[in-house]
């Protein structure tokens, strides 16, 4: 940025600092002190303006149970409406003013309407689709579109026939609770403000009905009824390393209680592209990497992975280097460079260190320097004891790893918790998109001042369905593709060589 703009910018942000109590309309939507705008509008005035052009469609679009052969033009109606609506929010708005300093007016107004939809959307489907675009930042699992098209393919049916006025509001309530229960359980958000938005989103839409004034035979849920059951275990987002100690004090009776310890937590949490990913690794004084943090796309097939891996050969007098262990993870799976990592952006990065005694070097730094990196670090073992600055479990002896599945799944289930609640709207990894964008960068600096305006966080990414495993076919070995994070290959490591 040239010395030109950083003055304008300068002055941009020194004036809004003065002048941000009064652009600030009286009525904010706040979740966890994140405050929502648009423009110069509450979100509540936003809504209501918005939902009036859609009721407007749909008092249109059909009268006396036969669908208008005139949609073409209501559909041009609508998007007139709320382009009106999103002009009135955003001009002469100070959010409009440092839009046009990024040069990103025309690629908001342009996000916006892909989020609208098209006419086959409005004049097919009722309003009504599997989505076809997500919010940047959201990761959904590969049956997530699968899903969302059966939720809405009776309502669309119903559109689209001579039914009754109160059938098309129960259809319409199923459709679009079905939809939003699917998004909650088949994708994640990935930052703090996007995942509260997607909580005002589901509350704002649940409450609107454009066939009638209440839902019939149900009531009138929100985002909390929908998500109170969604918790960890089973549902969790991280991504596990266990790394097993196979020095010469571990004997196979403890090697296997590890194994069956990893099947038991590993059975008992959400695995795959929207739940945990699990890796398998070995050390003494050497490591090997017995399963890639990236091999197994299910958890049927990570612990029958699991169950055919044998011990490294035992090596007489060969030490235990806990400490060694770490850091060479720390150089090829947990670095910062996230074109290096094979870690998925966003997922809380976990490892579980299963020992059988002292390690005869030094922990305690390079530990400091993971958690730096935010990983959680576990360690569990007879040896161990509570520590305020571990995150331990201290078994009974060498072979009752597996006796201790509960501690250990509360541990990663609190790494989980503290990933997503403690993220640094500012920190590395916690974008909602490139770190070099135009509306990020907005996103970041509204964000300071406790609030952000929702057209910074519509930006849309297309959802690619995907086989039953996740796997784009054209593509080479286990890469990942479409609406989910990507797992980046790690094949600069390999399965079975020591290091």
């Amino acid at each position: 940025m040239n010395i030109k703009c950083l003055v304008v910018l300068s002055a941009l942000t020194m004036l809004h600092a003065c002048t941000v109590a009064m652009t600030i309309p009286r009525a904010f939507n706040s979740y966890s002190g994140i405050n929502f705008l648009f423009g110069s509008c509450s979100v509540q005035e936003y809504y209501e303006s918005a939902q009036a052009c859609r009721r407007e469609f749909f008092n249109s679009v059909r009268v006396d149970r036969i669908k208008s052969e005139n949609c073409s033009s209501l559909y041009r109606d609508l998007k007139t409406c709320m382009l009106r609506v999103f002009n009135e929010c955003l001009n002469n708005s100070m959010l409009e003013s440092y839009l046009f300093q990024y040069d990103q007016r025309e690629a908001v107004e342009d996000n916006y309407l892909t989020f609208l939809g098209d006419e086959r959307r409005w004049c097919d489907h009722g309003g009504i689709s599997s989505p076809v675009v997500l919010h940047h930042g959201t990761n959904c699992d590969p049956i997530y579109s699968h899903v969302t098209k059966d939720c809405v393919a009776l309502y669309q049916l119903v559109f689209n026939s001579q039914a009754s006025q109160r059938r098309l509001c129960r259809e319409y309530n199923r459709a679009q609770l079905c939809i939003f229960r699917s998004t909650i359980q088949h994708c994640s958000f990935t930052t703090r403000p996007l995942s509260q938005m997607m909580r005002l989103l589901v509350n704002m839409e649940l409450s609107y009905q454009p066939y009638c004034h209440k839902w019939f035979g149900e009531e009138v849920v929100s985002y909390y009824n929908l998500s109170s059951g969604i918790v960890c275990p089973p549902r969790s987002h991280a991504d596990v390393m266990f790394l097993a100690d196979v020095s010469e004090g571990t004997d196979d009776g403890a090697f296997e209680s590890m194994k069956s310890a990893i099947r038991r937590v590993v059975d008992k949490l959400s695995y795959g592209m929207n739940g945990i990913r699990a890796g398998f690794a070995q050390f003494d004084d050497r490591i090997l990497m017995s399963i890639r943090m990236n091999r197994y796309s299910t958890g049927k097939r990570f612990l029958r992975g699991l169950s055919r891996t044998e011990r490294a050969a035992i090596r007489t007098g060969a030490p235990r280097m806990t400490g060694n262990a770490l850091s060479w993870l720390a150089k090829h799976l947990y670095v910062n460079d996230t074109d290096l990592s094979a870690l998925r952006p966003h997922h809380t990065p976990v490892c579980v260190v299963m020992t059988t005694g002292k390690s005869q070097d030094q922990v305690r730094s390079v530990i400091k320097t993971l958690t730096k990196r935010r990983v959680r670090v576990i360690l569990i073992g007879p040896h161990l004891t509570n520590s305020t600055s571990l995150h331990t479990i201290q078994t009974r002896d060498k072979v009752s790893f597996h006796d201790h599945c509960g501690n250990l799944l509360q541990e990663i289930c609190q790494a989980d918790r503290d990933y997503r609640e403690g993220s640094d709207d500012f920190g590395p990894g916690s974008f909602l998109f490139e770190n070099n964008s135009p509306l990020n960068s907005l996103n970041r600096y509204f964000l300071r001042f406790g609030f952000t305006h929702l057209p910074l966080l519509w930006v849309p990414k297309p959802v690619v369905p995907q086989g039953p495993m996740g796997f784009n076919s054209n593509s080479p070995g286990h890469r990942y593709i479409g609406n989910v994070s990507e797992f980046l290959d790690d094949s600069n490591f390999l399965e079975g060589e020591l290091y």
